[in-house]
């Protein structure tokens, strides 16, 4: 890692992170440029989003970030991971704009850092830094439709409270956590989509073994978090909570799923089943259509049921560090799926169906065993971003010249092959705007 822990910079530490100063290093600049010049996280900041279009920006960016530490209570800082020494986004504590001294804690992170905990664990930290600075309450607001954020809140113990137009000048929902209530593992909040009532049972790392019983009495639940909790199992009562919307169940040690999860039609958010022990998913999987983000990373799936085409809402499917070696034709029919992450599988190819992905925005194959680039990608109309480094990739075809071949791509990264651009396709990719690492 980097050394933060021992600096000045550094501003607190936990078990996986080190939250400190962002610096005027090469390698923040270039990390923050690329956290944000993408949209998926610029699309959720400010009254007007827009994305950072250079270096200069952010430049600009770690001077603002940099000013709102003159107060030691406040600041805007790096979250840096203790493993890599990678920064993997921002975490904020500062005053909301024109207020009466109210203070918001927030967090913007790469998408390569989505959906393991990070987001949490940092606004854990610095919710208690705030509290023991002598802060008695804290808020959050985000936009209503930022589902993940709001489920980020949930766990902090974090209440909806509504919507509200008072900050940003737009309309947001707002979660609010006092000092009393820092260490809170349940709230009832009312800022879900649509601003219809959710009930939050937030057990997350509780250490629990199994799910207690009256769990199952709970059937007005929208929300279960049960992320860290080491089960092992999941009865078959999970199908008697049909009001849930989102399901949090990684990081434990299941090996299986029982039927009843799936007919939990309702499921319209999230299901979260990543780092856990799982060598199979059963093709009841495909009943849940409603569903828009599944994390089924870290676990030992050999292959993706063949059904899943049929999770027609979804939106986001992480299967990073798998055992996959192929994907079904279905996959083809995620008519709305804006994101794949396939990072650390057994890839040697992708079928011909993943042409028809029209939304698809940001495709990660990296540490996989491709040989060539899928020719099945070039009518992909909106990829931004194609990540694939460490794969086995010897020559790059003629199609990529093409204007009409990914017409969208904004950054092709092929480290660690051992294909060279030509000078052609080099010209060709930087004369529609996209950045080509190799």
């Amino acid at each position: 890692m980097s050394g933060a822990e021992e600096d000045s910079e550094t501003v607190l530490t936990t078990e996986r992170l080190v939250v400190r100063q962002w610096t005027m290093s090469t390698a923040d600049q270039e990390r923050a440029l690329d956290i944000y010049s993408r949209w998926e996280v610029a699309r959720w900041l400010g009254r007007e989003p827009r994305v950072m279009t250079g270096p200069e920006e952010a430049r600009a960016f770690i001077e603002r970030s940099r000013k709102r530490s003159v107060d030691p209570r406040y600041g805007a800082w790096a979250i840096e991971r203790r493993d890599t020494g990678v920064v993997a986004g921002t975490v904020l504590l500062v005053p909301l704009p024109d207020g009466d001294g109210e203070v918001e804690v927030g967090w913007h992170l790469h998408p390569d850092s989505w959906g393991q905990g990070i987001a949490t664990e940092a606004a854990r930290a610095v919710l208690a830094k705030g509290f023991a600075d002598g802060l008695t309450e804290i808020r959050a607001v985000l936009a209503p439709d930022n589902a993940r954020s709001a489920a980020v809140c949930r766990r902090l113990g974090m209440t909806g409270t509504g919507l509200t137009d008072r900050w940003y000048g737009r309309e947001l929902a707002e979660f609010r956590i006092d000092r009393d209530g820092a260490g809170a593992t349940e709230a009832v909040d009312a800022a879900g989509a649509g601003s219809v009532a959710d009930v939050t049972l937030n057990l997350w790392r509780r250490p629990l073994g199994e799910v207690p019983a009256e769990v199952w009495d709970r059937t007005e639940l929208t929300v279960l978090i049960l992320a860290e909790t080491g089960i092992r199992e999941l009865p078959p009562r999970i199908g008697r909570l049909t009001g849930l919307r989102t399901l949090d169940l990684g990081h434990n040690r299941l090996a299986a799923l029982p039927v009843e999860l799936f007919g939990l039609t309702g499921l319209g958010d999230f299901l979260y089943l990543h780092d856990n022990e799982l060598t199979s998913l059963p093709e009841e999987l495909g009943r849940l259509t409603a569903l828009r983000y599944l994390n089924v990373g870290e676990n030992r799936l050999a292959e993706l049921p063949s059904n899943v085409g049929r999770l027609a809402s979804l939106v986001e499917l992480r299967a990073q560090h798998n055992r996959l070696t192929a994907l079904p034709e279905s996959i083809g029919e995620l008519g709305e799926l804006r994101e794949l992450w396939l990072r650390g599988n057994e890839l040697t190819g992708l079928p011909d169906s993943v042409g028809r992905l029209a939304e698809l925005r940001e495709l990660e194959l990296r540490e996989n065993a491709l040989t060539e680039l899928p020719a099945a990608l070039a009518g992909l109309p909106r990829l931004r971003r194609l990540d694939l480094r460490g794969n086995r990739i010897t020559e790059l075809p003629e199609w990529l010249a093409d204007p009409g071949a990914l017409p969208a791509l904004e950054k092709l990264d092929l480290r660690w092959n051992e294909a060279r651009p030509s000078a052609r396709l080099l010209a060709a990719l930087a004369a529609r705007g996209c950045v080509t690492l190799f």
